[in-house]
């Protein structure tokens, strides 16, 4: 049976429609309606959902878009797959077509070591800005990624959404919307200049969900321990001064931020740098590529890692 979900709108989260269509068409029984769409009991609606190529096939008349398709413009798995092998980004998506349950903590991708996404996040200006454009207002895959806690467009902190990831279908997240009365994000003391820093990984962020293909990032440890090295953190006998980094980087994001988002301090800064300097782990997830090339950026004052590429 065909499905008449509305066209999702730019950097717009799959869950959208959905919930837009529940509403509009008062689907009484929700858990069923998504079973059908999907083949398979969904749960969250964000990083990896499978059944992709039923939904692919339940919209062909209204969409005409290919299970890969929607995995590159509706989910987060152009952002995940950066930092992965060829053989991993293939596998997931194969993963993401068939009905088999949400594709997380599989073939390799690491998404445990960031805290997880709980509240959807949005900017106050993006709100402003989608309902003049579009006559709605509605959440961006972009403010969701691990990491962001800035909008990549306007450089302000994002909100707190009222509506949990894991609940976007409960009436009062119908009835009152998605970006509404949401708590701003509380990192405690901070300045216009780390707000920049933050606001860069925000930057980076989108662009490798908009643009990068699977597997760019993959393979980058030589590149990062030769920028490394031209700012002295590499002594000769080619160790990295981990100690060093990890003190610097911390100091660059703050303990507050990197503790936020699953990745610091301390220690745990030393871990997740070392997975890409010195090959502890076979694959480091993307937000750590990206926070690595933010910081060697700010210091060498050119472009590096994806920035500048696309």
């Amino acid at each position: 049976m065909a499905v008449a979900l509305r066209l999702p709108h730019l950097d717009e989260m799959l869950v959208g429609p959905l919930v837009e269509y529940v509403q509009e068409e008062r689907v009484s029984n929700v858990p069923a309606f998504l079973k059908n769409l999907f083949g398979y009991d969904v749960k969250a609606f964000f990083d990896m959902l499978s059944g992709l190529d039923r939904l692919s096939e339940q919209t062909a008349q209204y969409w005409s878009c290919s299970a890969k398709a929607i995995a590159r413009t509706l989910t987060a798995y152009p952002y995940h797959t950066a930092s992965c092998s060829p053989a991993v980004a293939a596998s997931v998506l194969e993963l993401m077509r068939t009905s088999v349950g949400n594709v997380r903590d599989r073939r390799g991708l690491m998404f445990g070591r960031f805290v997880r996404l709980g509240e959807f996040r949005y900017c106050d200006q993006c709100v402003y800005e989608d309902r003049l454009a579009v006559k709605r207002e509605y959440l961006h895959r972009s403010h969701q990624l691990p990491g962001v806690v800035v909008c990549h467009a306007h450089r302000c902190l994002l909100n707190f959404s009222p509506v949990r990831a894991n609940l976007p279908f409960r009436p009062t997240a119908r009835s009152e919307g998605p970006c509404i009365a949401g708590a701003p994000i509380d990192i405690g003391i901070r300045s216009d200049e780390v707000t920049t820093r933050w606001h860069d990984v925000a930057r980076r962020s989108a662009d490798v969900l908009t643009f990068a293909l699977s597997s760019s990032m993959y393979c980058s440890r030589d590149v990062y321990r030769t920028q490394l090295k031209e700012l002295g953190y590499v002594v000769k006998s080619g160790d990295v001064q981990l100690d060093d980094l990890s003190r610097h980087v911390t100091d660059y994001f703050t303990t507050g931020y990197l503790t936020r988002i699953g990745l610091g301090g301390g220690q745990r800064t030393r871990d997740w740098l070392a997975s890409l300097l010195c090959g502890r782990q076979a694959v480091p997830m993307t937000l750590v590529h990206i926070l690595l090339q933010s910081f060697i950026g700010s210091k060498l004052g050119k472009p590096t890692g994806n920035d500048g590429h696309f």
